[in-house]
């Protein structure tokens, strides 16, 4: 007797049996009478139209910012624009002695520009006359905002000699009077050695160009990395000790630990707020004008859209929901550059830290990023689902039922990874967005179902 394994006739058995397996049927109905139909769950979509207004960013916080930024630009919607910089100088070194009878030789300020901000090609080198004046009003956390400082809060003439004129190279010169080195070179002892009293009495300067003439469109911004600014003192002495005349060197700068520095803001746009723009909304950069949506409307407009489902607004569940603000693909391509790449909802909230009000995203931005341009389909994209549930359940925090749409920046914490999501204050962006008289209207697409 043979005790060997045939592997055809298992072979054959194995097929066997698979072919029986696979002959067996699933009912997948057994047991669906059994759930009451009131429990089931739908999964519907939805398209509400929502109004917007158009709004300024009054107040806009531009303190500590990533650049100055100077520069004016002429807009034939927005109008004229304007900003201008306010920051502190410091000494590099403190206990400085300045010998017997210092007398200045020159003052000098040299500023880094980083870049430069066109919206119109071919602009990047035009003349722009710069001028640099004293501050008479301290730079402190309460001048937090973009329209913190007026013309009255720095000297009315400039501490340039003759004009400096910027043409959009990498740096800007100036060259100062030297009246303000002398009352440099008479600070105190005190006011030598300690930077928080140094700029009790030396508040710091106001940088700024001229204003693009009406009637001319276009300008430039230039962004300047505080950290470029210098500031150099050449002086004359007698010392004491070796009984000679000698030549020294003061250097001061902006610290960006220890000074304060921000952006002052001027739009001409304030004039196009409006509770119901028709053909078009417009969103502008920096402080300017921006749409803003009172999400008490939007909930107004989803109870009407419920009622006519004959559903309960309350037992709506949202699985997706995305804000659509669209746009008409302009003519001229390349004016999509001037578009900003990523926008959100923001609202103003108390800052305890400042102890004033300020621009922050809503916090859904961090799970789901911001809202981006769609070139394809012609529209902006924001998703907004876990906002929009609070807003149809009644159950938002009062200041969040107002919220502007503005561009957003993004920083990463190069240890951790983690990003930071931040109201865009100092980029000059402009989009054009389809009104309520337009064919394709701001609207709020949901993927939902209704509660039982």
């Amino acid at each position: 007797m043979s005790n060997r394994i045939h592997f055809r006739s298992v072979a054959a058995l194995l097929v066997s049996s698979a072919i029986t397996i696979s002959c067996i049927n699933v009912d997948k109905t057994v047991g669906d009478n059994l759930i009451p139909t009131d429990h089931e769950l739908t999964v519907s979509t939805a398209s509400v139209n929502i109004p917007i207004q158009m709004k300024m960013t009054d107040s806009l916080q531009s303190i500590f910012p990533d650049y100055l930024v100077t520069g004016a630009y002429n807009d034939p919607d927005f109008g004229r624009t304007i900003s201008n910089a306010a920051f502190q100088v410091i000494p590099y070194v403190t206990e400085n002695d300045f010998g017997d009878n210092p007398q200045p030789v020159y003052l000098r300020m040299e500023i880094g520009v980083d870049k430069t901000l066109c919206l119109i090609d071919g602009e990047e080198s035009i003349p722009q006359n710069i001028y640099l004046y004293a501050l008479n009003k301290d730079i402190d956390s309460t001048t937090l905002y973009s329209n913190s400082l007026s013309s009255n809060d720095y000297s009315a003439t400039p501490l340039n000699i003759g004009t400096a004129i910027y043409t959009g190279g990498d740096s800007i010169n100036i060259e100062m009077n030297l009246d303000y080195a002398r009352q440099l070179l008479s600070a105190s002892k005190d006011e030598r050695d300690s930077v928080s009293i140094f700029v009790k009495r030396f508040k710091g300067f106001f940088l700024s160009t001229d204003p693009v003439p009406s009637g001319i469109t276009g300008g430039r911004f230039n962004m300047i990395d505080p950290s470029s600014v210098y500031m150099t003192m050449k002086y004359r002495h007698v010392s004491a000790a070796d009984d000679i005349d000698k030549d020294s060197i003061l250097m001061y700068h902006i610290s960006t630990s220890k000074c304060f520095y921000t952006n002052i803001f001027s739009h001409g746009s304030k004039a196009l707020e409006t509770s119901a723009p028709q053909e078009k909304i417009l969103l502008e950069g920096m402080g300017g004008i921006k749409p803003y949506i009172n999400f008490k409307d939007v909930r107004a407009e989803f109870l009407t859209w419920a009622q006519n489902k004959n559903i309960d607004l309350n037992k709506v569940l949202i699985a997706k929901a995305e804000l659509i603000l669209p746009y008409e693909f302009p003519n001229d391509y390349t004016v999509m550059d001037q578009f900003p790449a990523s926008v959100y909802l923001a609202y103003r909230y108390y800052s305890e830290d400042y102890e004033s009000k300020m621009y922050y995203p809503i916090n859904d931005i961090y799970s789901v990023g911001a809202g981006i341009v769609n070139r394809s389909l012609f529209h902006f994209s924001l998703d907004i689902s876990t906002f929009l549930q609070h807003v149809l359940n009644n159950t938002l925090d009062e200041e969040k039922w107002y919220t502007w749409i503005t561009p957003i920046t993004q920083v990463s914490n190069s240890y951790t990874g983690s990003v930071t999501y931040y109201v865009d204050n100092q980029i000059y962006s402009k989009a054009t967005i389809n009104g309520a008289s337009g064919t394709r209207k701001p609207k709020i697409n949901i993927t939902y179902s209704v509660l039982p």
